[in-house]
């Protein structure tokens, strides 16, 4: 071959293998991420990154995953709209369901309604309740947070009967999903830090009743005059997040007129980790000062959440050290915790699969966990006469326990 020949062979051969430049390969991610009010799952397949989102709500307890969801529990009669509200959470092997938080207010009017009126019976699924109902009652509960094998509930209930009028509670709690029994703080931090905690929430609840008594400002009085409405209860607590710390907050909550159904939250007690904070820690993003990112780290792979700074939806993004960044989705705010799924056998993979389909066919707020599913309830008014914490011109000071 001469050499004008060897040189175009040449330069033909480089052309061919720039333009059959090899395809990247996705990295091996396989992780849960749950972001606002979803659950995003992402793995790698054949060289590609598969994205699912589902507003199906998921907890790892002990390994062990439990899908949590609420239904209506209608307890209805024709002259009396009694629809209280439970927080299941299912095994996703077994498929076992089981209540973890029950309304116990309305089914105790239901209870009583039905001695009072025994030869009335509650209403069928198919059948309407009256349009002018002499009791309208309904109680709303919100999953506040989930850590570990705690979940921290806030639970409304507002009410209207002839007679009586209208009246709202509240009241906010701790519960073991594993056990469905409500968490003391004893059991959560042991007793002599419970102990100190109780003592540092009455602190702050009595620095805040005489910064409202003592203050100057224009909406004193009237704030003075409500805070009578409100009662301090040790038991009354929510478990949360503060960084990457435990933190507990404690929440008074109000009665009658003019504070009934509105809490008033104290600022969280920073405490010291628990033996079961562990596995709630690899979980949560990365500490760092950029509040713009939340990031998690797994071997060789990293994952971003970036936050858009005009508050639309922020971008999921897997960044592997070797081959760079895999832009994945649009997300939901904020990005909570990841659960890795690298080391998960076949049998949670598989159940998992099966959770995202049912999820698929979700509708409205709740799901039911009975086959005939939730009676929708009526519109009825909810009015909540709110005192918001700007009414209450007081600063209670951050505590930090260690």
């Amino acid at each position: 071959m001469s050499d004008r020949r060897c040189l175009s062979f040449l330069l033909l051969l480089l052309c061919s293998c720039q333009g059959d430049s090899p395809r990247r390969s996705a990295p091996l991610a396989n992780f849960l991420l749950v972001a606002g009010d979803s659950t995003f799952w992402i793995r790698e397949d054949a060289g590609e990154l598969l994205v699912r989102g589902s507003p199906i709500q998921l907890a790892r307890v002990d390994g062990s995953f439990y899908e949590l969801y609420s239904t209506d529990d209608d307890r209805s009669y024709y002259d009396a709209i009694l629809v209280g509200q439970r927080i299941y959470r299912r095994d996703l092997l077994s498929g076992d369901s089981a209540i973890v938080f029950d309304d116990t207010t309305v089914a105790s009017l239901a209870r009583w309604y039905g001695r009072e009126h025994p030869a009335r019976r509650p209403l069928e699924p198919d059948e309407e309740p009256s349009e002018d109902p002499h009791i309208d009652v309904a109680g709303e509960v919100e999953i506040l947070d989930q850590l570990g094998p705690y979940l921290s509930w806030e639970y409304h209930v507002d009410g209207n009967m002839i007679g009586t009028g209208e009246w709202h509670t509240v009241r906010r709690g701790v519960v073991d999903i594993r056990t469905g029994a409500a968490a003391t703080l004893p059991e959560l931090l042991g007793d002599s830090v419970a102990a100190r905690i109780w003592k540092v929430g009455a602190n702050l609840w009595a620095d805040a009743v005489d910064s409202v008594l003592a203050s100057r400002d224009v909406r004193a009085p009237a704030a003075a005059r409500a805070i009578g409405d409100f009662s301090y209860d040790s038991t009354s607590f929510s478990l949360l997040l503060d960084g990457r710390s435990p933190a507990v907050e404690f929440a008074a909550s109000g009665r009658g007129p003019r504070a009934g159904g509105t809490v008033l939250t104290m600022d969280p007690i920073r405490v010291p980790e628990p033996s079961w904070w562990s596995e709630v820690l690899l979980t949560l993003p990365l500490a760092s000062a950029d509040t713009s990112v939340e990031k998690w780290h797994s071997g060789r792979n990293r994952v971003e959440v970036r936050y858009d700074t005009l508050g639309g939806p922020a971008r999921l993004v897997v960044i592997d050290s070797v081959d760079g960044e895999w832009p994945i989705a649009r997300v939901p705010t904020p990005g909570r915790r990841i659960y890795w799924l690298t080391e998960a056998g076949d049998s949670t993979l598989h159940a998992l699969d099966r959770a995202f389909d049912e999820a698929a066919g979700y509708s409205g707020e709740t799901r039911s966990a009975s086959a005939g599913g939730a009676k929708p309830r009526l519109a009825h008014d909810r009015v909540r006469e709110r005192i918001g914490r700007s009414a209450f011109p007081f600063v209670v000071a951050r505590t930090s326990f260690k």
